[in-house]
């Protein structure tokens, strides 16, 4: 049985692939597996998909979070995410060959403030008269 050949990049940021994650989000995005291990090609049309996984910094235990059901979707926003350090990767899916994990990609989530980080007064900037 042939076996995926991971040749893909995991990006995990703030805004990636046309994606905007505020700091309790996580952007994921990586790219598409190409060929199997023994070089043959994945031939064009055939169904890819994707598993993204989480662990925390300090754990060697990944969770599955999130699955494609998109063929070919190469870009996940993952929304209110535990905080702390995580740390993402991704294995692709083809015809029930599953791929070793892609590099991780981590990041710091953290509280959001009401405003997501940007200093404004109560009012919105605006005087109140009594």
């Amino acid at each position: 049985m042939n076996k995926l050949l991971w040749l893909a990049l995991l990006f995990v940021g703030t805004a990636q692939a046309q994606m905007t994650c505020n700091a309790r989000e996580a952007c994921v995005s990586w790219s598409a597996v190409t060929r199997y291990t023994d070089n043959v090609l994945i031939p064009a049309g055939t169904p890819v998909f994707y598993n993204v996984y989480r662990r925390a910094s300090n754990s060697q235990t990944r969770v599955l979070i999130f699955s494609t059901t998109v063929h070919n979707q190469l870009a996940q926003k993952l929304l209110l995410q535990p905080l702390g350090t995580q740390c993402y990767s991704v294995k692709a899916v083809v015809s029930l060959v599953t791929s070793d994990f892609s590099p991780e990609g981590c990041k710091t989530i953290r509280l959001t403030a009401p405003t997501d980080g940007a200093i404004e007064a109560p009012t919105d900037g605006a005087i109140e008269t009594r």
